[in-house]
This record gives C-alpha cells, sequence and structure tokens, in this order.
C-alpha cells in the first residue's frame, strides 16, 4: 500500500572531478536504481557534476569540483542551494541522497522506516544508508 503523503520523490548524486569514474558508474547503475528505488512513485532523478554529459532521464545540475572530499561533505548546502534557487522545496514530499557508485539491488520500502541499510546488486556483504526524513 502506497503512502498517500508521498507526492513527489527527488533522489540526488554528485559526480565531480577530473576522472570520469563518478559520472560513468551513475550512469551504470542507474538503470537499479530507477527499477528498485522508483517503484511506481513519481521521482526527479538528479546529478550535481562538473561535467558537460549529460545522463537520459536525469537531471543535471552545474557543480564546481574541490578537493576531495570537501563537495561530498557540502552535499547537503549544494543540494539547498539548488532548491532554493529553483524554488523547488514545495515540489517534493521526500528527498534523498545515493552515492554515485552505489546500486540498489533489492526493492525496499523507503518509506517505512527512518533507517535503512540497503543491499547493493553485487553482494550481500555491503550496504548504503537511506535515511527517511520527509521535509517539515
Amino acid at each position: 500500500m502506497k503512502n498517500t503523503s508521498i507526492c513527489k520523490i527527488a533522489l540526488f548524486t554528485i559526480a565531480v572531478g577530473k576522472d570520469p569514474i563518478y559520472f560513468n558508474s551513475v550512469r551504470r547503475y542507474f538503470p537499479y536504481n530507477k527499477v528498485n528505488f522508483g517503484q511506481g512513485f513519481d521521482v526527479d532523478y538528479y546529478v550535481l557534476t562538473d561535467r558537460d554529459e549529460t545522463i537520459m532521464s536525469i537531471i543535471s545540475i552545474p557543480c564546481q569540483s574541490s578537493l576531495w572530499p570537501f563537495t561530498t561533505l557540502l552535499k547537503n548546502n549544494l543540494i539547498a542551494d539548488y532548491l532554493d534557487d529553483s524554488g523547488k522545496w514545495d515540489t517534493y514530499s521526500h528527498i534523498f541522497f545515493i552515492d554515485a557508485d552505489f546500486a540498489i539491488g533489492d526493492q525496499y520500502d523507503f518509506f517505512r522506516h527512518d533507517f535503512l541499510l540497503v543491499k547493493p546488486y553485487w553482494n550481500n556483504k555491503n550496504g548504503g544508508r537511506f535515511s527517511n526524513k520527509m521535509k517539515a
């Protein structure tokens, strides 16, 4: 049963730097994440990036790179700045972030738990953390 308080979801990731590995990871893992995260909900997928390339069905947001790990540490600020500047805060009931090199390996009810450790598609030993915080 779907939660009726869910109207639209945003899933953000960051892919910056001279080496295209993170951007290529977003492209590679997007099909897994779309199937296992979206699950019929209305989702906008975003990538904050310093690359000129685009990925079909993912909205690119220009983002300057800095020394690692500062860009990643500032992810909440970068996302908030984008939502402020674009006036999109009220568009989403839920906002999530996923690492560029993570592929969700199974379907979960991401909205049932405040915290969820999900299995990556490539093994059963590691996991990725999802925090479900609905907008205040």
